[in-house]
C-alpha cells in the first residue's frame, strides 16, 4: 500500500524576521519608514526657526533627524527632494559638544555608527562651539546631503525623526486574536495566493492579518483556515 503523500509542514504563526515592521500607532500618519535606523520621518514644511522646528516634531513624538550612518544620510536626502521643500536646505538636528570627550553627539543623544560622518563635517566647517544647528543641503550649489552650520535662528523647513519599537513575537500575538489551539499556518514565501491549500485564504504579510485577504496570487503572506461561509 502505497504510503499517503505528506501534508505541508506547518510551523507556529511567527512575525518575519527579515524586516522591522513598526507596531501601530507608533508612526505618524503620512510618515516614511527607514526600517535600516528603526525610524520613522515626516516633513515641517513651513520656514521656522531651529527650536520651532524641533517644538513640531516634539507635538508628534518625535526630534529633528539625527543621522546615524551613510544610507540615512541619503534617505533622508531622497526624502526632501520628494516632499518638495521650498528651501534648499532644510533642519536637522543639533550637534552637541560632550565635555569632556570633546566629541560631538547629536542632540537626541545619537551617535552615529560611522563617526567620520561627524568628524569630516567638522573638520570641513571648522566650527568648535558647544551646540551646532545643523541643515542638509536639499537642492544648491553645495553637493546634495552635504550638512551645514547656521545660526538657530535662522527659518527652514524640517525633517522629524522617531524611533519605533520593532514589532516582536509577544506584540503579535497581543494585536492578533488568538487561534485555535488545533489550528497553525504555513508560511507562504511569495505567491501566497498560490501556495495556500483549497481550505485556507492568503492573508497579506502587515499588520492587517486577519482582517484583509491578499490582492491577486502574487502576494506575499500567510496560509490562514479559510473563513467559514455563512
Amino acid at each position: 500500500v502505497a504510503a499517503a503523500a505528506a501534508g505541508p509542514a506547518t510551523t507556529p504563526f511567527v512575525p518575519p524576521s527579515t524586516t522591522p515592521i513598526p507596531l501601530p500607532r507608533e508612526c505618524p500618519t503620512g510618515s516614511r519608514v527607514f526600517p535600516s535606523a528603526a525610524a520613522c520621518y515626516w516633513i515641517v514644511k513651513e520656514k521656522m526657526p531651529w527650536w520651532d522646528a524641533e517644538r513640531e516634531c516634539v507635538r508628534k513624538g518625535g526630534k529633528l533627524a539625527s543621522v546615524e550612518s551613510e544610507d540615512e544620510n541619503e534617505f533622508i536626502h531622497d526624502y526632501s527632494r520628494r516632499a518638495n521643500i521650498s528651501s534648499p536646505t532644510f533642519w536637522l538636528g543639533k550637534l552637541i559638544k560632550n565635555r569632556s570627550s570633546g566629541q560631538y553627539a547629536w542632540h537626541d543623544g545619537v551617535t552615529p555608527r560611522n563617526s567620520g560622518i561627524i568628524k569630516n563635517f567638522i573638520t570641513k566647517e571648522g566650527d568648535g562651539k558647544a551646540e551646532m544647528c545643523v541643515t542638509m543641503w536639499s537642492d544648491s550649489t553645495p553637493a546634495d546631503g552635504s550638512w551645514q552650520v547656521w545660526s538657530c535662528s535662522q527659518t527652514y523647513s524640517g525633517v522629524c525623526k522617531r524611533k519605533y519599537r520593532v514589532l516582536t513575537q509577544a506584540d503579535l500575538r497581543s494585536t492578533i486574536p488568538p487561534l485555535e489551539d488545533s489550528i497553525q499556518v504555513n508560511r507562504c514565501c511569495t505567491q501566497c495566493g498560490k501556495a495556500c491549500a483549497s481550505n485556507e485564504r492568503c492573508i497579506p504579510d502587515d499588520l492587517d492579518c486577519l482582517v484583509k485577504d491578499c490582492a491577486g496570487e502574487e502576494g506575499y503572506g500567510w496560509c490562514l483556515p479559510a473563513k467559514e461561509k455563512n
